[in-house]
């Protein structure tokens, strides 16, 4: 599809006009017209009209093609921009997953019985992935690794153009952002449950006596 400099160069030629012929019949410099055949500039209405008579065309002939020109980049633009904000939720998602997995931010308490003396009561903050590895079960470790590799992922889309590549590497990601959600929800209940079974307290700043 010819660009709007193309469409006046190709049309200056077929009067067998130079640009500075065209510059003098529109009162512009040799120069401005360099730019407006390769696209460097956009050429204004008013000049668009003057350009039209000079080669007897219609002006819809130069603006049906900048109107679908723009109204691509614009949805283009606005894809892109989709994209983006939809690869920084992903990142911001899954840094909110990982941070809640390791860190410490729930409190256990239970009380070990000898028979003999006072039960001794014991408490303290607990990570998810410590509950889960308590009870040898792993799935926080592959609910973590699924979560870099989201953020990697995501990373790299957000300076990566459209393509092949760019599909491939989003259907991939779109796919592991599946699989940290089912592995998160995983890791949160088997936490939940261990920490059930040890009478565990969700309220990290109250200490319990």
């Amino acid at each position: 599809m010819e660009t709007l400099g193309e469409k006046i160069k190709n049309l200056r030629r077929q009067k067998n006009m130079t640009q500075a012929d065209l510059a003098s019949i529109l009162y512009v410099s040799r120069s401005l017209i360099a730019k407006y055949e390769t696209d460097r500039i956009s050429v204004d209405k008013e000049t668009l009209e003057k350009i039209a008579s000079s080669f007897n065309v219609d002006i819809s002939y130069f603006i049906s093609e900048e109107i679908n020109s723009t109204l691509i980049n614009e949805t283009n633009r606005l894809i892109n921009y989709l994209f983006k904000a939809f690869f920084i939720f992903i990142i911001l998602l899954s840094i909110s997953f990982l941070l809640i997995i390791v860190l410490p931010i729930f409190q256990y308490s239970t009380y070990i019985y000898d028979g003999v003396n006072i039960p001794t009561h014991l408490y303290g903050d607990i990570s998810l992935i410590t509950a889960c590895f308590k009870k040898n079960n792993y799935v926080a470790l592959f609910s973590l690794i699924s979560i870099i590799i989201n953020i990697s992922l995501s990373f790299t889309l957000l300076f990566l153009n459209r393509g092949k590549i760019f599909t491939t590497l989003n259907i991939i990601n779109v796919i592991f952002l599946i699989i940290s959600i089912i592995l998160f929800i995983l890791t949160f209940a088997y936490g939940l449950n261990y920490m059930s079974m040890v009478d565990f307290s969700m309220n990290t700043k109250e200490a319990i006596s």
